[in-house]
């Protein structure tokens, strides 16, 4: 399981407390501890009319900038790829 911002949070607590079995876990760029999620995030969950209007160009863009955030090292293009893919 690949665990990102708040989620690390709440597969652990699956995990840990609830004892859902994991065969692995990955944390990445986990927030544990108040305030929740990201400037980012907080504006979407804010605003979700405006997100839901946006055209699937600028959204696919967001997703990827979101992403790419994520990595202290940088992504491929391949791997953002792989990553931003809806489906």
């Amino acid at each position: 399981m690949v665990a990102h911002d708040f989620g690390g949070a709440v597969s652990l607590r699956a995990h840990l407390l609830h004892g859902s079995p994991v065969a692995s876990l990955l944390l990445v760029d986990v927030v544990a501890l108040r305030p929740w999620g990201s400037p980012f995030f907080n504006l979407v969950e804010d605003h979700p009319d405006v997100f839901a209007r946006l055209p699937e160009a600028v959204l696919a863009g967001a997703l990827r900038a979101y992403i790419a955030g994520a990595s202290h090292r940088g992504l491929t293009e391949v791997q953002l790829d792989e990553l931003a893919a809806r489906g």
